[in-house]
């Protein structure tokens, strides 16, 4: 590590705190809500959300892989950018 890194000042490590205890409710909450009301958790949800966006509803493993790690491809996803967004649940 270099001596000249720039730790947070007070005032932005408050903020960073702040976030990652915000991020994490959010997530837990996402995750009781969905296992209450579909029995999925926000990780299952979240790639049924890629499958569903996609042509045909299929991705190979790697193109999800892909996709699930980046954020940008989420969101200039075609299938989002029309709005067309529906996931079933085969029961």
């Amino acid at each position: 590590m270099s001596r000249d890194t720039r730790w947070l000042s007070l005032e932005e490590r408050r903020a960073w705190i702040a976030y990652v205890n915000l991020a994490t409710l959010l997530e837990d909450h996402l995750n009781r809500q969905l296992r209450r009301d579909a029995g999925l958790t926000h990780a299952d949800y979240t790639l049924l959300s890629h499958l569903s966006a996609a042509p045909d509803r299929s991705l190979s493993m790697s193109t999800l892989a892909e996709r699930l790690k980046s954020a940008d491809d989420w969101r200039n996803d075609e299938a989002m950018a029309g709005g067309d967004f529906h996931i079933g649940i085969a029961e």
